[in-house]
């Protein structure tokens, strides 16, 4: 069993990972808009947040339905834990809409809007961290096969 959920937590991490350090960092670091995710479509943004939001919807257990999520277990042994992870997913997710008006394409190009950009990526980093450092070996401690 602890090998599921230690899989779960590093899907976790890979989203944060491709989405923070690689589908918006790449074309950010390399002002390009060449390279980015959904460049005809103007998708780019929604692209991100739905990737998120699947990470979210994988913590609470939530897929068309409320069911158990890894939350559940956190919050029953270390709440503070759990609030930290929320809060994180919950920052980063509110980060998209500071970014959302202008497409992602024309926003690495913008100073204005790569400060904006820029915020995304570390928020992304900040929950990737916690989820790496923290989630991590608290799965390791509290699920035993």
């Amino acid at each position: 069993m602890q090998h599921a959920y230690l899989d779960i937590v590093d899907g976790m991490i890979g989203i944060c990972e491709e989405v923070g350090g690689g589908k918006i960092y790449d074309p950010f670091m390399e002002r390009n808009p060449e390279i980015v995710e959904s460049p005809y479509s103007g998708n780019s943004w929604a692209d991100f947040e739905d990737n998120l939001r699947g990470l979210q919807n994988v913590y609470l257990g939530r897929y068309k339905v409320q069911g158990r999520g890894i939350a559940d277990l956190v919050a029953s042994k270390n709440k503070s834990l759990d609030n930290k992870i929320q809060n994180q997913i919950n920052a980063a997710l509110s980060s998209f809409a500071t970014v959302r008006s202008v497409p992602f394409e024309k926003g690495i190009l913008l100073a204005g809007e790569r400060t904006k950009i820029q915020k995304v990526m570390d928020l992304l980093e900040t929950l990737r961290t916690t989820l790496d450092g923290e989630l991590k070996p608290f799965v390791l401690q509290y699920v035993t096969d």
